[in-house]
């Protein structure tokens, strides 16, 4: 199966993440300390909590989105700056990377109001229109989820289940 153009701009995206989470998991040592393992479930609980990971494109609004994610970037630092364990810190640094690169090329974008004479949205959007903003939110949306599942192997505990799916049952030792 080939890959459409947007997810190997994806991949090639990450590739440019991977470093830097890279380098922060070589330095993981073991799980985290208690605090950090509270901060880091609480975290993904919050994640998962953001319906602009998961919200149908077509009842999106570009302004709700765009807020959105400026609130997952405060939370995002607060947690980067209370978090111990490297390998968390550098998965939390890159959740924040990404999503400061899509809030500033998208800060200030509107929904457009203008309705064609069939009921369709015009896309006057900046940046390129209302169509590139979809596959930018895409591209993130695809990152953060695989950057939600690098924290869940580092801290087992942390559940996202909108973003990465229902946990699985855990084997009982008896």
């Amino acid at each position: 199966m080939a890959l459409s153009f947007a997810a190997v701009k994806t991949l090639f995206d990450l590739m440019k993440v991977a470093p830097v989470v890279r380098s922060g998991l070589r330095k993981w040592k073991g799980r985290p300390n208690a605090a950090d393992r509270e901060r880091l479930v609480a975290y993904g609980r919050r994640l998962d909590e953001r319906r602009v990971f998961f919200v149908s494109y077509n009842v999106e609004v570009v302004e709700s989105c765009v807020g959105s994610l400026d609130e997952v970037r405060r939370f995002t630092d607060e947690v980067l700056s209370e978090t111990k364990h490297e390998g968390a810190r550098a998965v939390l640094g890159a959740i924040l990377d990404v999503t400061r690169q899509f809030n500033d090329r998208w800060h200030g974008t509107r929904t457009p109001h203008d309705w064609d004479h069939d009921g369709h949205r015009h896309s006057h959007a900046g940046n390129g229109g209302l169509a590139n903003f979809f596959e930018d939110l895409g591209e993130l949306r695809a990152k953060v989820r695989i950057l939600a599942a690098a924290l869940a192997e580092i801290e087992p505990d942390v559940s996202a289940p909108t973003l990465l799916g229902p946990v699985p049952a855990r084997e009982s030792a008896t």
